[in-house]
Formats: C-alpha cells, sequence, structure tokens
C-alpha cells in the first residue's frame, strides 16, 4: 500500500516539473512490440527455472515469472508513449527504488522481517538487501511509473480496443467527474 503512494506521489511531483512534450506521436509500433518481445527470453527461464525447481534461483524466478508479462504489455502498449517521457519515468523509478532498498534493508536488519537464503542467489546489493528484494522494487515501480504513465497519456485512449472504449470513458468519467 505504501509503494504506490510513495511512488506515485513522488512521480506526480517530478511530473509538474519536467516539460510537457506536445509534438505528434509518429508510434512505430513494431519497434516496441520487438522491444517487448526481447524479454521474452527472460521471461521463459524464469518460468523454466520455476518448474526445474533450484531452490537458490525460487524467489529471483517468482519476481521474473510475474512482472515481466504486465510490463512486455506495457511497452508492446505504449512504448512510444514510455520512451517519450523516459526522463520522467526514469527520475521517478530510480530514486524510489533506492528509497525503498534502503528502507527495506533496515527492517531486515532489524528483525522485522527474513527472507531465507537458501531461496536467493546469495548476492547482497547493499548489507542486509538481497538482489531479489531490489529487483522486486525496482520492478514493482516500473510497473507502477509505466501505467501512471501510459493512463495519464492522452494518446492511450485511441489505443484502447473499440470494444473497451465506451466502458472506459464511463470509468473515467466517474472518477474525475468530467468527460474527456
Amino acid at each position: 500500500v505504501l509503494q504506490p503512494l510513495l511512488t506515485g506521489s513522488w512521480m506526480q511531483y517530478l511530473a509538474r516539473r519536467f516539460p510537457i512534450d506536445d509534438s505528434p506521436y509518429t508510434s512505430e509500433s513494431r519497434h516496441h512490440l520487438l522491444t517487448a518481445t526481447a524479454l521474452s527470453p527472460l521471461w521463459l527461464a524464469s518460468i523454466i527455472g520455476l518448474i526445474s525447481g533450484n531452490p537458490r534461483q525460487t524467489y529471483l524466478n517468482l519476481i521474473l515469472g510475474w512482472a515481466l508479462p504486465p510490463i512486455m504489455f506495457q511497452i508492446a502498449f505504449g512504448g512510444d508513449i514510455l520512451w517519450r517521457h523516459r526522463q520522467l519515468i526514469a527520475a521517478s523509478i530510480i530514486p524510489a527504488s533506492i528509497y525503498l532498498g534502503f528502507a527495506d534493508s533496515q527492517a531486515i536488519h532489524a528483525g522485522t522481517w527474513a527472507i531465507n537464503p537458501k531461496n536467493t542467489i546469495g548476492v547482497e546489493v547493499i548489507p542486509n538487501l538481497p538482489f531479489e528484494e531490489a529487483l522486486f522494487f525496482l520492478l514493482t515501480n516500473i510497473l507502477l511509473v509505466f501505467g501512471v504513465t501510459l493512463v495519464q497519456a492522452k494518446v492511450s485512449e485511441n489505443r484502447l480496443p473499440v470494444a473497451w472504449r465506451n466502458a472506459y470513458f464511463k470509468f473515467k468519467t466517474r472518477l474525475t467527474g468530467h468527460q474527456s
């Protein structure tokens, strides 16, 4: 609950300080489909790793297995939108992920929770922060920031399948109180 509030608020704060690029989109959907597809081997390897049952890679493979498909979908849907806002995206993701990693490191050190080292690859990014935990915060922040960026981009509305548009606009009107 706190991570979306922290990262989302940070992103909205930064968005007001980044210049708005109103130039028309010249989307070449083939490029962002290729980028999304390029992540497929990593996702497939994580699924195979889960099936093969190497306990030292369990946590890593679980994280990659569930996080990569929605990230690939986001890139396929609006890779050009994400690229256009890459500075805001990076400025939103990197500090929030670092902060959450340090906070998690302190919580693990204090004994608030523990991560079974038998289920990790054994690499710590900083003391008391397994690589998998840092990756978790990075990927969840990517999911969050990519999602917010795509939802807030007006051009995304035109990319929705026609069958979904009425429901989307009805929801948006109810949420914001006005029609787009």
